[in-house]
């Protein structure tokens, strides 16, 4: 007769084995769809500007004269070219630049050089409203539980646990990646090619045009007289119409000239009330006769209504002073 032995300690062992291996730490429940698909790493890009409502700007009407009579006419072509370095960085869209010249006849149509509105096109104002879905939520990883590699079955049950929550986290991660590429296909779709200049392009084209037309104005002779009185009217009856119209809020008058007049229309009705004006590249050559010019039509724009008078001498008309007393 074959004896049986009985091992009660055995049988607590392998109870206490299948314990152990429910009772261990498991990864979450797989909530991803499984995919194939490995997508490379990937990131939303940025959602183009909308049009939003602006405060209105403060448009500026530029009026420039230069003076062509035979005392200043050498003086022409430094004048212009210091204006197409300086026009860009003052001009803003709205407002309006208007040169003309100072001369025998001036305020004649045909004394006028250029004259003309910066454009107001917007930046990405041919984007259609778009509506989108929502961005992708960056992925949350689980963390990761620490393990030592061993031989023990606690051991080998903390070390599969910790690779399998690491493949978890890979496959959120990949599939982060995967819709943040469709998120970005989906709004490329939905931007609209340009069909029309952009402002910088119409700015530059708006430039280039100024810039012919003074390139142009350096071919005009030479007058054998100088009308002042004559150009600061014309100026007075253009600033007039923007001020009625309610257009600009601010008028600058720059004029390049030694201001000697010849005409002597002293009787013109000349109104420059709330205007700036700037005398540059002023210089003559009896210092006594300059500051005497400079006293007598200072009091002259003062008297019609001016804010400010300023002058410039030769030397002092540089791009950086222009700019600092213009943009103000």
């Amino acid at each position: 007769m074959t004896k049986r032995y009985y091992l009660p300690h055995l049988e607590f062992y392998f109870i206490a084995i299948l314990v152990l291996f429910s009772c261990a730490p498991q990864p979450p429940t797989q909530t991803l769809v499984a995919t194939n698909e490995i997508c490379p790493p990937a990131t939303l890009i940025p959602i183009p500007p909308t049009k939003t409502p602006l405060s209105p700007p403060i448009l500026t009407h530029y009026f420039i004269l230069i003076d062509r009579s035979g005392s200043y006419y050498s003086t022409v072509e430094d004048v212009i070219n210091l204006l197409e370095e300086t026009l860009h960085q003052i001009l803003q869209p709205g407002d309006r630049i208007t040169i003309a010249w100072i001369s025998s006849v001036s305020g004649k149509s045909t004394e006028n050089i250029f004259d003309g509105v910066v454009p107001e096109f917007l930046e990405n104002e041919n984007l259609e409203p778009m509506i989108l879905s929502p961005q992708p939520d960056n992925p949350i990883l689980l963390e990761i539980p620490s393990s030592t590699p061993g031989t023990t079955m606690h051991e080998m049950q903390e070390t599969q646990t910790a690779q399998s929550i690491i493949l978890e986290n890979q496959e959120r991660i990949n599939h982060y990646n995967c819709d943040v590429r469709e998120w970005n296909k989906s709004l490329e779709e939905k931007i609209i090619p340009a069909e029309t200049p952009t402002a910088s392009n119409q700015g530059y084209l708006f430039m280039e045009d100024v810039i012919k037309s003074m390139e142009t104005a350096k071919l005009t002779p030479l007058s054998t007289a100088t009308d002042v009185y004559g150009a600061l009217w014309d100026v007075s009856q253009s600033f007039s119409v923007g001020r009625g119209t309610n257009q600009f809020q601010r008028f600058k008058l720059i004029i390049f000239s030694d201001l000697v007049d010849t005409q002597k229309q002293v009787n013109l009705p000349i109104n420059l009330t709330n205007v700036d004006v700037l005398v540059a590249w002023f210089e003559c050559e009896d210092p006594e006769d300059c500051n005497w010019r400079q006293q007598y039509w200072g009091t002259k724009l003062l008297d019609a209504g001016s804010n400010t008078v300023a002058y410039l001498r030769e030397r002092e008309s540089t791009t950086q002073n222009l700019v600092s007393l213009l943009s103000r």
